[in-house]
């Protein structure tokens, strides 16, 4: 899994935009992710219309080939919370 960040959706959106979203921003087929997860979800109101920004976590199904063929550095993601006590 690896962490992918602004990705800007309208209002309204579920989790099917989400996917379609990040196989637009990846340029793979949707079928290829096999898992988003959202990490952090902000408000921007600064334009005409506001958006969120969000960020996910992404599994892909050939995420080892996609990586190494892809130009940009994709940071890993691990799910690491810290202990309360």
């Amino acid at each position: 899994m690896f962490k992918l960040n602004n990705i800007s959706m309208p209002e309204g959106f579920n989790d099917g935009d989400v996917k379609r979203e990040v196989a637009r921003v990846l340029r793979v087929k949707e079928d290829a992710v096999s898992e988003i997860k959202m990490l952090r979800r902000s408000l921007d109101c600064r334009g005409r219309r506001a958006v969120f920004v969000l960020s996910v976590g992404v599994s892909l199904k050939d995420e080892e080939e996609f990586l190494k063929r892809s130009r940009e550095k994709y940071s890993p993601y691990e799910d690491v919370r810290p202990l309360c006590s």
